[in-house]
């Protein structure tokens, strides 16, 4: 199928190619799909981190989380967390019942008055 676009511009249009049923694709077709799906990312690696580092820059979120868990460093604050005896919510908590409540992360100078 041909269309004409503008003056004397034309742009060719063909038709997808439907998917075989998951049926018709092997075990061994779909290693062979991840494999490529593997290499692929991994060579385009450097760019999508630099793309993800420049969209949490920006601010978002989403892809700061992702950046920290994909680093591994939300698991320390976890590590950290467990060995300081609790979460900074948790002794918020602790002081809005009343209880009392282990040190803070970081120390008792963390809430330290100047």
């Amino acid at each position: 199928m041909t269309t004409r676009f503008g003056a004397g511009k034309r742009k060719t249009v063909t038709e997808a190619k439907p998917a075989l049923p998951a049926e018709f694709i092997s075990v061994t077709d779909l290693e062979a799909i991840g494999d490529l799906a593997r290499q692929k990312i991994l060579k385009a690696l450097p760019e999508i981190l630099d793309g993800l580092i420049a969209k949490a820059r920006g601010g978002s979120y989403l892809h700061a989380n992702f950046l920290f868990a994909f680093a591994g460093l939300d698991e320390m604050e976890d590590e950290e967390e467990s060995e300081s005896g609790g979460s900074l919510a948790e002794l918020l908590l602790s002081k809005l019942e009343g209880g009392e409540a282990a040190a803070p992360p970081g120390g008792p100078e963390l809430f330290a008055r100047s």
